[in-house]
């Protein structure tokens, strides 16, 4: 057999994330580390988005590579938690990576 997996220009430390069981009324927070893949490519600048929007998502540069922060905020309701991050770089034609990003928020205490 043959496998092999097919990668754009942005390479990524994970490609999905697990925030377990977050408890209601806190947030949870977790980053992923972006960079070129390959020398002599650069990313340009790095955006991200959450798709549904449960999540907040933030990218900083960090030397060569981009740091993005993934934050389930502190008033998510409860219940499963599900989105897809979608990482683009500002180079022309280049697809987004995405991070799918799943969990659950506990009921509050009665």
């Amino acid at each position: 057999p043959v496998q092999a997996f097919v990668s754009g220009k942005i390479w990524l430390d994970r490609r999905s994330i697990s925030l377990g069981i977050v408890p209601a009324g806190r947030g949870r927070e977790t980053a992923v580390i972006a960079r070129a893949f390959g020398q002599g490519v650069d990313l340009g600048t790095v955006t991200a988005k959450a798709r549904k929007g449960v999540v907040e998502v933030k990218a900083v540069p960090s030397g060569k590579e981009w740091v993005v922060t993934i934050r389930l905020p502190e008033g998510a309701p409860p219940g499963r938690i599900e989105d897809v991050v979608e990482i683009t770089s500002s180079i022309a034609g280049e697809p987004a990576a995405e991070v799918l990003v799943v969990g659950s928020v506990t009921e509050p205490p009665k």
